[in-house]
């Protein structure tokens, strides 16, 4: 049984190429989101180390949009945190829950 949901931003189930980096700019971690949110994103990591528990990341990704005519990304940077990780196992990649500094307006209700 679950509890209430504690969240503040409702997480869109979408997959988003997403790259962090440390505070000296190097690229720590890539993924795409599993599920994304205003405040925060799952990422599962598909390459580089996983960044551990408190540690602050710059992440850079890209929103898909559409129209009836065109395709395209929008282009999103902003600090995050780290606040929880999951290790790689044999039946999963490895695994962190980001939050983002301030909140975004990612715009992504249906």
């Amino acid at each position: 049984m679950k509890g209430p949901e504690r969240r503040k931003h409702k997480r869109q189930e979408l997959a988003c190429p997403m790259a962090m980096s440390d505070r000296a700019g190097q690229c720590v971690a890539r993924g795409r989101t599993a599920n994304i949110s205003d405040g925060g994103a799952l990422v599962p990591i598909v390459s580089g180390d996983t960044p551990g528990e408190g540690q602050v990341v710059e992440v850079r990704f890209s929103v898909p949009r559409s129209t009836p005519n065109t395709f395209l990304y929008e282009e999103f940077t902003s600090p995050a945190r780290v606040v929880r990780r999951k290790r790689r196992s044999r039946s999963r990649p490895a695994c962190i829950a980001i939050q983002f500094h301030k909140p975004l307006e990612l715009d992504l209700e249906p």
